[in-house]
């Protein structure tokens, strides 16, 4: 039968947190005075919340902070906390009762633990603590309560409602996602119960499982311990030495976010031959994951010594940690020291790390990963008053900064501005690749860890799709855009995606096989062209000859005409 004209409003909320490709990330390992140990699940971006979770970072020699000058140069940091030996978080006292809640829906069940964040830190006025949980009305509440009653966190972990004849069952997984992220005292462990949640081994498996429950007609049953009593844990006993630093450096690895990795003044922490082990590691990792530039500090002082380091011992430094753990595209040497006003205003010789870290996330997340951020127009330091070694950016000092070009070693140096007069500016952009290709300049390989980073996880939404050119094709798509976004910011020309998207039967593979492709397996080459930073302007100039010659010009204009 006919209906009347009418216009309908279908009405879909997409208003909820979207995963996306996050920009100006750095990973540092560093010494502070409290915070989650081993822990960089948190996503620091001020200063204010670095003092809130970790306190002050740990500078032996009282100079600047790395961190707090990265945060402040625009960096976002995961932090990992080096603790030394004897540290361990604190747990509920009684293990019978170690459930802070369980969630069981269709057969499957978890059980959150939670240890604490922060080994030994003090939370509240005592050694104990207690977490109480309460269900209001669709809402899981908790407190966490010190030794003197006094309560010191409050929030939501969970917000829910099963399925009645008239509503679907309603989750908000993203309120126990922002409990489990951003509560300060609680690190949550998941604890699959039963063979058939043995896939919900973790905080993410766990969120996913909820999200397919929301909105369908499967109801939850959330069993609440209404009160845990929890220890605060044990600090260390000591200093890290070279194996908890080694140890900390693994936990990168749960972030691959970050495009640079740095260890924070650990050059004040740990004598030469500790410091090298753990550099060492750090080259392994990088160089087998290829997800981070690992940025080392030359130090400004000579090794054991107050003398500030010259451009030879800078040199010496640099080939004896790159001859004991090798050369690689994904490290790169950062000298010549700071010169920073402390909280007494007094100038100090400071490291250069935090700066470093500040200006590169800074170019990246504004301009590109492929941009130097070296030079006049991306590496001036406002705040820095030179550099502490001599002023290698003269020109009367060429020959001895191309020595230091030659070595691949980047540093500060006063340079004259079109418009400000003279800086401080971060002069080179060198990787230390042995091998003289494009991988030289950290731009280069910049572009190839965010091509990685913006890809992942558009390709990682195809996994277990049907593996067939009409998926194939919506791969293509997807990545167009960003493709065509390189080209125009100028980050790499000439893009040719070869990933048979054009197919239309198996005959018509060209990339491919269908030998393979049956089996899963698809494979796409993406091939471009880079762009490098301009390194040598030759200008000639020219004085032309003087001839000698009269010039008489004949004008035949009437008369009285001017």
């Amino acid at each position: 039968m006919p209906n009347t004209p009418q216009v309908k409003f279908d009405i879909v909320n997409n208003n909820i947190e979207q995963s996306s490709v996050t920009t100006g990330i750095s990973t540092v390992l560093a010494r502070t005075t409290k915070g989650p140990a081993n822990d960089p699940s948190v996503l620091i971006t001020s200063v204010p919340q670095f003092h809130r979770i970790y306190g002050k970072e740990i500078v032996p020699d009282g100079s600047i902070s790395n961190i707090e000058t990265a945060l402040m140069g625009g960096s976002k940091l995961r932090i990992i906390r080096v603790v030394g030996p004897g540290s361990a978080p604190g747990k509920v006292k009684t293990d019978s009762t170690d459930s802070l809640l369980k969630i069981v829906c269709n057969g499957q069940s978890v059980t959150l633990k939670a240890v604490t964040r922060s080994n030994g830190d003090p939370i509240g006025s005592g050694n104990e603590f207690v977490v109480t949980t309460k269900l209001d009305g669709n809402t899981v509440n908790y407190s966490v309560v010190g030794a003197d009653g006094t309560v010191l966190d409050t929030g939501v972990i969970l917000v829910y409602q099963n399925s009645d004849a008239n509503n679907n069952t309603s989750v908000d997984y993203l309120s126990l996602s922002n409990f489990i992220a951003n509560n300060p005292y609680l690190k949550i462990i998941v604890s699959p119960d039963n063979e058939a949640s043995k896939s919900l081994s973790s905080v993410e498996a766990v969120l996913n499982w909820l999200s397919k429950i929301d909105g369908s007609r499967n109801n939850v049953t959330v069993t609440l311990t209404a009160t845990n009593a929890y220890t605060i844990g044990t600090p260390e006993t000591s200093a890290p030495t070279s194996k908890e630093w080694i140890d900390a450096l693994d936990s990168a690895r749960d972030y691959l976010d970050s495009y640079h990795l740095a260890l924070s003044h650990a050059h004040q922490h740990l004598a030469q031959v500790e410091l090298i082990k753990v550099y060492k590691e750090a080259k392994n990792l990088v160089d087998s994951l290829s997800e981070f530039q690992f940025y080392i500090e030359i130090p400004k002082y000579k090794v054991g010594t107050t003398d500030l380091m010259k451009a030879e011992d800078m040199i010496n430094y640099k080939n004896q940690i790159a001859s004991a753990i090798g050369h690689s595209k994904w490290i790169s040497y950062y000298g010549g020291g700071l010169l920073y006003t402390n909280d007494y205003g007094i100038l100090q010789p400071s490291d250069v790390l935090g700066t470093v870290l500040g200006l590169a996330d800074s170019s990246g997340s504004t301009y590109s990963y492929s941009r130097s951020f070296a030079g006049l127009n991306r590496g001036v330091v406002i705040e820095a008053n030179g550099p502490a070694s001599v002023n290698y950016g003269s020109a009367g000092r060429l020959d001895t900064l191309n020595k230091l070009a030659n070595e691949c070693i980047n540093l500060f140096v006063i340079k004259d501005t079109a418009s400000y007069g003279k800086r401080t500016v971060l002069w080179h952009n060198f990787t230390d690749q042995v091998k003289k290709d494009s991988f030289r300049f950290l731009g280069n390989t910049g572009l190839i860890l965010n091509i990685k980073k913006t890809l992942r996880p558009i390709l990682d939404q195809y996994l277990e799709e049907p593996n067939h050119w009409s998926t194939w094709s919506r791969i293509y798509l997807d990545v167009q855009k960003y493709i065509t976004q390189w080209v125009d910011n100028n980050d790499l020309t000439d893009p040719k995606w070869q990933g048979d998207q054009d197919a239309t039967s198996w005959d018509s593979l060209v990339v491919n096989n269908q030998a393979d492709v049956r089996q899963g397996k698809y494979k796409v080459v993406f091939s471009f062209k880079d762009v490098t930073a301009l390194q040598e302007i030759t200008i000639t100039l020219s004085i032309d000859s003087s001839v000698k010659a009269i010039d008489v010009s004949l004008s035949n204009k009437p008369k009285g005409n001017k």
